[in-house]
């Protein structure tokens, strides 16, 4: 072998020594971020025959991402599970919390490439193993374990179309799901689309056109040098409709989102064809006294862990969760009643939504519900937006989406 080629195996030899050395000393952070291509919403496409199946996966700070797996069978969650995959004690573990199950299991990573990731915990019965490959737009996944595997395809879930629009001196991000007849979602105070609808948009996108909004300082919608007023939501929201070319929608509002929904029907009753007012307030006597002395003294950090979690897994800069923390609670310490002539003047179709433990008393909606003429109203057992199993009260594991959301469809099909 002439000394040349011997040379070059030589350095070869070192370069590939080299590379392993780096790869040995990589840190736990490094290791982390190229979990990065995780972030997103899948659906899987190998599911059982009358079945679908959802993973999605948000990054809540450096060291955690949090995600959730469920199957439906039409509209109801048969399966369901919390992930997990954060750093502890400079390791990295991916954490499961059945839905039943007593106890959640960790499982310790014990390989990593810019495309896959192999989780172990030899001590479990099923899996041992969770590996999770990346390939194009789809993900493969396998569980494994005891002589048995079970494999998860999934592609990335993307709605129809989603983007920003220039509103009223802001940019307005939407999102699209499904075809059919559009209903609007309007989200509450300090959420996102995901927070307080992320577990029904699926179920409502199956049969028609779901258009799901953020609103100003919200999630990835941009603020602008204006206090949050419920009229001015409205007209961004009509303006917003306008830009997509959509001449009338049904609308769903959830908490804040209802007394804005109240406000579209109000100002822009042409547009509007039915309305579903879920927890909506019109008047400061529709909750406890109490509420008003706790929005003069609102902190930031008395905000729920799973409502900042959110916001930080979609807006470009963290920092402006305090702005939409403060603009929030300004807005409901000045807020105004809507009058009885108002909300009698109202002709589009109402449903009115509210829980037995919500925070707007049963008082409040049945009130709205006399002074709508022909409106519909249900008070389902249960705390503030359980019934849409907004992000706060999934602990409760009550899964009231998948008879709720028939409920909504009944009443927008008539």
């Amino acid at each position: 072998m002439k000394a040349q080629q011997i040379q070059i195996i030589f350095l070869c030899i070192l370069f590939m020594n080299f590379n392993n050395n780096v790869n040995a000393q990589e840190s736990t952070a490094q290791k982390f971020k190229k979990l990065d291509w995780l972030i997103g919403k899948w659906q899987r496409s190998n599911a059982k025959v009358g079945q679908s199946g959802y993973e999605t996966w948000n990054k809540v700070s450096s060291s955690k991402l949090v995600g959730r797996g469920f199957t439906l069978e039409g509209e109801k969650i048969v399966f369901e599970e919390q992930l997990e995959i954060s750093i502890k004690d400079d390791q990295i573990f991916y954490t499961v919390s059945v839905a039943g199950d007593p106890k959640p299991v960790a499982f310790k990573l014990t390989s990593i490439t810019n495309d896959a990731f192999v989780f172990e915990n030899p001590d479990h019965d099923f899996p041992k193993k969770i590996a999770y490959t990346r390939d194009g737009l789809g993900i493969k996944a396998v569980i494994s374990g005891e002589g048995r595997s079970v494999d998860f395809n999934f592609q990335a879930q993307v709605p129809a179309e989603h983007g920003y629009a220039e509103i009223n001196g802001m940019k307005m991000y939407y999102e699209i799901h499904g075809a059919g007849r559009p209903l609007v979602l309007i989200h509450g105070g300090g959420s996102t689309i995901e927070s307080n609808f992320g577990r029904i948009i699926p179920m409502l996108a199956k049969n028609r056109m779901v258009i799901a909004v953020e609103l100003q300082a919200h999630g990835r919608t941009s603020d602008r040098n204006a206090d949050l007023t419920f009229e001015q939501d409205a007209d961004d929201i009509a303006a917003l409709l306008n830009h997509l070319k959509i001449d009338k929608a049904d609308f769903l509002g959830f908490s804040n989102g209802g007394t804005t929904t109240l406000q579209l029907a109000i100002r822009h009753a042409k547009i509007v064809n039915k309305i579903i007012l879920a927890s909506a307030l019109s008047k400061r006597t529709g909750v406890p006294s109490g509420f008003w002395d706790f929005m003069k003294q609102a902190k930031l950090e008395n905000m729920p862990q799973e409502l900042k979690e959110a916001y930080l897994a979609v807006a470009a800069k963290p920092a402006g969760i305090q702005v939409m923390h403060d603009r929030d609670a300004k807005r409901m310490v000045n807020f105004k009643d809507i009058s009885d002539k108002e909300i009698e003047a109202i002709k589009a179709p109402a449903l009115i939504l509210i829980g037995d433990k919500d925070v707007i008393t049963a008082e409040h909606a049945i009130e709205m519900h006399k002074l709508i003429i022909g409106s519909e109203l249900a008070i389902i057992p249960g705390l503030h937006g359980e019934y849409i199993e907004e992000v706060t009260t999934l602990k409760n594991k009550s899964r009231q989406a998948s008879f709720v959301v028939p409920m909504i469809e009944s009443f927008l099909d008539k």
